[in-house]
């Protein structure tokens, strides 16, 4: 499972100090003034016209070039902003100048050069803040080891909750659980929130402790009501348990929240299959198919519907080979299918299942398929 989110902060550059004891021209501390008004009525444009002609009257202001980037920056024109950042760092290597540059790197998904300025940053002036977003830059580029020890320098700074989360989310998609747990536990600690009981509740299922999992779902649930990742997770969670009826609840409030919640209708299709509701089966695929058309659908979600139709046919020794033909032709392209078959094998095993040895064998091999292709693609 993957945490249906990745969590990233950014400082906005929102205030802007200027000069008071202006020495130079009375009309550029005019335009400094006028330039510091617009910017804080949210007239950007008319804000860069004002610092644009204060740097007419004084060049070497590397403020002034700091706060026309500030103010392209709010207008999204971040290339532009980027040069007023550059322009100024060149008068003046101020570690709050790389951070600004760094900012807008970051936005433009640039975040190699990114790090390099918060790198400067924390040359200059060792800060939590800058600690944090290049964390977070790290964590961008799946340098989750790198981010660790951003959060961990961070939180050595100023213990904040926020920064143990970010952490155990790193830890997360570095698959050490248990570390997840444990920061989670110390920002919940510090401050419960839905968030924090939904990513430990991921990693205790990750660990297989179902019942913590859902514990913590339930709590994310208290919190927020419509959080549908949390009926998904909890839902998957009383999967594992194998208490079914609650499994296809929490995942029919998934769909009410999300009408076009494809994960959660094909959870209630294996369901189906595997409790021996064939029927059931029927009446979800109906109310799938009405939500979400076939042309909305992936080729891998039209590859497990395909499948997973055949093996309720099967089950009902209904005709299939219309289907059975559809789900050959996407098995011979390449899809990225993401598809446990716990489920399904383990209710294969059962003795108790209720299937004959033909729909057994009939199973199986199509499972088989499907698998290769799975295992093919890899």
């Amino acid at each position: 499972m993957k945490p249906c989110f990745v969590l990233i902060f950014f400082i906005a550059a929102t205030s802007l100090i200027l000069q008071t004891s202006c020495t130079s021209l009375n009309t550029e501390a005019e335009c400094l003034k006028s330039g510091k008004e617009h910017y804080e009525k949210q007239q950007y444009d008319k804000a860069i016209r004002d610092y644009t002609r204060a740097i007419e009257l004084k060049p070497d202001s590397a403020k002034t070039y700091k706060n026309r980037g500030t103010a392209y920056y709010k207008l999204k024109q971040y290339d532009k902003a980027i040069q007023d950042y550059s322009k100024s760092i060149e008068l003046k290597s101020d570690e709050y100048n790389y951070l600004l540059r760094g900012i807008a790197y970051g936005t433009l998904e640039q975040y190699d050069k990114a790090i390099q300025d918060y790198s400067k940053s924390i040359e200059l002036k060792p800060d939590e803040n800058y600690y944090l977003l290049r964390g977070a830059a790290y964590d961008k580029l799946k340098q989750y080891d790198k981010a660790v020890l951003d959060y961990a320098k961070a939180i050595e700074l100023k213990p904040d909750e926020n920064y143990y989360l970010l952490r155990g989310n790193a830890y997360f998609h570095m698959k050490q659980y248990d570390k997840t747990v444990q920061d989670c536990s110390m920002s919940i600690e510090l401050k419960p929130g839905e968030r924090k009981y939904l990513l430990r509740g991921i990693a205790y299922f990750e660990q297989k402790q179902y019942d913590k999992a859902i514990t913590d779902f339930s709590k994310n649930i208290e919190l927020n009501r419509y959080c549908k990742n949390a009926y998904q997770c909890r839902g998957a969670a009383y999967c594992r348990l194998r208490q079914y009826d609650k499994a296809i609840f929490d995942r029919s409030k998934a769909i009410e929240l999300k009408p076009d919640d494809i994960a959660s209708y094909t959870c209630i299709l294996e369901i189906c299959i595997i409790t021996a509701k064939p029927e059931q089966f029927n009446k979800w695929l109906k109310q799938f198919e009405t939500a979400i058309p076939e042309s909305k659908l992936s080729k891998d979600d039209l590859l497990i519907k395909f499948y997973m139709t055949c093996l309720n046919k099967c089950i009902l020794n209904e005709p299939r080979t219309e289907i059975e033909n559809r789900l050959e032709v996407l098995l011979k392209e390449k899809i990225e299918l993401d598809w446990s078959f716990d489920m399904t094998d383990e209710w294969l095993d059962n003795p108790k299942n209720g299937l004959t040895p033909e729909q057994i064998k009939y199973i199986r091999e199509l499972s088989d398929k499907v698998k290769a292709s799975q295992k093919n693609l890899h």
